[in-house]
């Protein structure tokens, strides 16, 4: 491993250690008459990543100005590290995730993912509410 990939793993490690929560990703599938249930050719995985509020983005962007919503249900963005978690890029829309470190364990759709980066798999959430 070169110094610069080194680096950037050992950065990646970091925020981790200080950011990420316990996430179960439940696969769904979509059936035409009888809507969502869980997809069985899928495992459900609980992973450990960075679920950040996208108000917490924003105050982020914005040099900390605004209010956050770090343990709400509203819209949140999800950050897998590649190289920790290489088997959870079958994540599609519509499946869930659930913050299980977090009050009620608030539950979120998979609005999108983003697999262009290169170390992390980014994904968005919408709320669904609390389990």
């Amino acid at each position: 491993m070169s110094s610069i990939h080194a680096i950037a793993a050992a950065s990646a490690a970091a925020v981790d250690s200080v950011h990420a929560e316990r996430v179960r990703l439940e696969p769904m599938v979509e059936h035409q008459h009888s809507g969502r249930s869980a997809d069985p050719s899928r495992l459900v995985k609980v992973i450990s990543a960075p679920l950040i509020s996208n108000r917490d983005l924003v105050a982020l962007d914005t040099k900390g100005r605004g209010d956050t919503d770090r343990f709400g249900s509203g819209a949140q963005t999800l950050f897998i590290h590649r190289s920790i978690w290489p088997a959870d890029t079958d994540l599609r829309k519509g499946d869930v995730a659930v913050a299980l470190d977090r009050p009620g364990e608030p539950r979120f759709a998979v609005d999108d993912v983003d697999k262009r980066q290169r170390a992390r798999i980014v994904v968005h959430l919408s709320g669904l509410g609390h389990a």
